[in-house]
């Protein structure tokens, strides 16, 4: 049950979900949506020595989107 909405859930397996400020929800599934992979930090390039990485690193936990401020350094993204 879609608590948020009163409505049926109709997804099952794996996935990931995705919940705004404003409650919409977005769903991606798996094999659907993307593949075995899930979704990785992407360091910028002049950061995988400083960090002692050669590429972009899985990550399978929580993660927030955010809006930077224009001082603020970026030092990786996520991607699918």
């Amino acid at each position: 049950m879609n608590s948020m909405k009163g409505k049926e859930w109709n997804f099952t397996g794996e996935g990931i979900i995705l919940v705004s400020d404003n409650d919409k929800i977005v769903v991606f599934e798996k094999d659907k949506d993307f593949g075995d992979e899930y979704i990785y930090l992407e360091f910028d390039n002049k950061y995988y020595d400083e960090f002692d990485i050669d590429k972009a690193i899985p990550y399978d936990y929580w993660f927030e989107f955010t809006m930077p401020n224009q001082s603020a350094e970026i030092l990786a993204n996520y991607t699918f």
